[in-house]
């Protein structure tokens, strides 16, 4: 079996519209979730000034408290492939199992942010042994935009092929019952299987979703829900899932 995006898309964009309000309400919760942390993380910036700690800790809560909200997305994508019915708050239905998605969330986050880092350094690193000392002047400075809107450009690319990995870890968790260290490799594993596909599936997701953003994140409500349940469509197509045993309150 192959992936066939465009086919997948045309899908997915059928089932969107039965969606809308359950990601919309998902999507204000996420928001007030970051927003109260934001503000809380000022607060203590002014409190405890120059503080190394608070930075990376905030960023620790930030996935601990928003991890069960992008899993409820992924399961609110799989349920609306499924045709399964769901209640308008069914992406907040999964906080019971916060510590093994917060996991794969810390996890996957850790290992993209580590990668860009990896990545971008080396690409840089490589473009100016390949040009030389050039000065930010002139020509010189037009070249050295040039490469590294290219360096960048690359390093999202391959940010996104490993990204592409853990793409189904949290359906893994909740719907296979999976351990996150089990759901980690089974996303692997399939992703694997299936890259080519899964990877044009994903990069087009991505670009859909940056431009979702324009506007004040307004197209998120249709590319959000689209995102999710293409994927739960190539999640049900290769994973052969059991029926869904975990309900939405």
């Amino acid at each position: 079996m192959s992936i066939h995006i465009r086919s997948t898309l045309r899908q997915a964009w059928k089932l969107v519209y039965g969606a809308k309000k359950a990601y919309f309400f998902g999507l204000v919760g996420l928001i007030l979730i970051q927003t109260v942390l934001l503000c809380v993380s000022e607060e203590l910036n002014k409190h405890f000034a120059n503080a190394l700690w608070i930075g990376p800790l905030m960023t620790i809560i930030m996935l601990f408290c928003t991890s069960p909200v992008a899993a409820g997305f992924a399961m609110l994508g799989l349920k609306q492939a499924q045709h399964q019915p769901f209640k308008w708050n069914a992406a907040f239905a999964y906080f019971k199992r916060i510590f093994p998605l917060f996991s794969v969330y810390f996890i996957s986050s850790l290992v993209l942010w580590f990668s860009a880092l990896v990545i971008l350094f080396a690409l840089l690193k490589l473009s100016m042994l390949i040009i030389g000392p050039y000065d930010w002047t002139g020509h010189d400075a037009r070249l050295r935009l040039t490469v590294f809107v290219g360096v960048s450009i690359v390093t999202v690319l391959l940010c996104v092929a490993i990204y592409t990995f853990f793409n189904f870890s949290f359906l893994f968790i909740l719907e296979a019952k999976q351990r996150f260290y089990q759901a980690i490799w089974s996303s692997i594993r399939l992703s694997w299987a299936h890259f080519k596909g899964i990877y044009g599936l994903t990069l087009l997701l991505f670009i859909l979703n940056c431009i979702g953003t324009l506007c004040f994140g307004v197209g998120l409500l249709w590319t959000l829900p689209l995102t999710y349940i293409s994927m739960a469509l190539v999640y049900r197509k290769f994973a052969h899932p059991a029926s869904i045993h975990t309900d939405v309150n």
